[in-house]
């Protein structure tokens, strides 16, 4: 047998390898790459909430005026400076419970971690002023997180 043909009969094989191995390699390109979309969206979406939730807490938390300003605009109630100040506390912590919500939702969280700040979800909303300040509030979160407090931690049951 000639030297070419032996040749063509050793390169068949090392180009099956070549190949299974370029497949494989471009699967985890493309799982890479999914994750790393996964964690643009995210670090975009915590990054709203942080401007969002920073902003709120330096520009009222020490101005009782707009403090109450705000409140009253988004129909939230308004009354003492302490009081308006548990609310905003409120909101705050509402928009860390729909953050961490969502990154449930995306697979983020461990599920003991997950199942830990339910708990704390729970007890929060227990607290007659997060009862008080779900409903003018929930139109600004997202519908899902919205339908998951009506549904799962508000409903009876």
């Amino acid at each position: 047998m000639p030297l070419a043909d032996w040749l063509q009969i050793v390169s068949v094989p090392l180009v099956v390898v070549a190949l299974v191995l370029n497949g494989l390699q471009a699967r985890e390109v493309g799982r890479q790459s999914k994750a790393l979309g996964l964690s643009l969206d995210q670090g975009a979406y915590q990054s709203l909430v942080k401007s969002h939730t920073d902003f709120r807490f330096t520009f009222f938390y020490d101005d009782p005026e707009m403090l109450a300003w705000h409140l009253t605009t988004r129909g939230y109630p308004c009354t003492s400076e302490a009081e308006n100040k548990r609310r905003l506390y409120v909101l705050i912590k509402i928009e860390v419970h729909e953050e961490n919500y969502v990154k449930h939702l995306r697979g983020l969280l461990d599920s003991d971690v997950w199942d830990a700040w339910l708990n704390v979800i729970r007890a929060d909303f227990a607290i007659p002023v997060f009862l008080e300040m779900w409903p003018p509030s929930r139109r600004y979160f997202a519908p899902a997180f919205a339908a998951f407090i009506d549904g799962e931690v508000l409903a009876p049951g």
